[in-house]
């Protein structure tokens, strides 16, 4: 099945990301708007719906959690987590020290691992806002993924490195070697 979304060439698409329910897709533009399509109707020949405009949200990047309830989003040097329903942040995560380019969440949805181009990895417990641990690289981290148990973490960096490694435990710091 093929759908298009939105196509009339004024939405330069920054940032997308689908619910882990499957019903919807969150696509951020450049221009600082967040669109949430229900896409539940086009695996069964239907018609995707736009059901919300957040608007003011700069996302680099985007992530639902696991429930489908919220949205991780980088915006600028934070990690801003959106209801989303409603668009509201319910958290705004400080500490990277320049741009948020990744956003993951943990699977039970407790934690939140982020990275920027200040070459840092944050995570994040969601409930307090208060960053667990800190991993220091030598290169900018440009993916991260955690294993489906929560019990690692895997990354990689502009130097093409992948690393895996236990998830920090609480007031962490982890310093790895060039």
């Amino acid at each position: 099945l093929e759908a298009t979304l939105k196509d009339d060439g004024n939405f330069d698409v920054g940032a997308i990301a689908w619910s882990l329910d499957g019903n919807f897709i969150a696509v951020a533009n450049q221009g600082s708007q967040i669109q949430i399509w229900d896409v539940s109707a086009v695996l069964s020949g239907g018609t995707a719906q736009q059901v919300a405009t957040f608007e003011n949200i700069p996302a680099n990047a985007m992530m639902w959690s696991p429930d489908s309830h919220q949205i991780a989003v980088g915006v600028a040097n934070n990690v801003v987590i959106l209801d989303a329903t409603t668009g509201h942040a319910t958290s705004n995560l400080i500490g990277h020290e320049d741009t948020v380019i990744v956003v993951a969440w943990s699977p039970d949805g407790t934690r939140l691992a982020s990275s920027g181009l200040d070459h840092a990895i944050r995570i994040w417990d969601v409930g307090t806002g208060e960053a667990i641990a800190l991993i220091l690289e030598s290169y900018v981290i440009r993916a991260i993924a955690w294993s489906p148990d929560g019990t690692q973490l895997a990354y990689g960096s502009d130097n093409g490195s992948i690393r895996i490694i236990p998830v920090p435990v609480t007031d962490e710091v982890i310093i790895t070697p060039p």
